[in-house]
């Protein structure tokens, strides 16, 4: 399993590379959308563009400091769903789960 950490309040993002067959997908631009359902909480970047940016060609990136209001320090098991206008119109849920850790905003030591 996939697993993240990213600080509250910081500009941290979770890039998900795909695969298929083992092999990274060699070009995403034909996803026109993506829902991550993190914990009870489904971002949609048909919603909100900004917290899931689909404008890079070989990933998705997801930010979680976009989301409002502000995600909770904690650990949150995630899915990731995509679509695309032929072959995943009613969306396809990703094989793989990821582990997105929130953690505290680093502070002095």
């Amino acid at each position: 399993m996939l697993e993240f950490n990213v600080y509250h309040g910081r500009a941290n993002t979770v890039d998900l590379v795909l695969y298929d067959n083992g092999a990274p997908l060699p070009n995403h631009t034909a996803i026109t959308r993506a829902q991550i359902y993190m914990g009870s909480t489904v971002y949609d970047s048909d919603d909100v563009p900004s917290i899931i940016d689909l404008t890079n060609t070989d990933r998705i990136v997801f930010d979680p400091a976009e989301a409002d209001p502000a995600i909770a320090v904690a650990k949150y098991r995630c899915k990731l769903v995509v679509y695309d206008l032929l072959d995943y119109a009613q969306g396809y849920v990703w094989p793989v789960e990821f582990t997105i850790n929130v953690l505290p905003e680093p502070g002095p030591t």
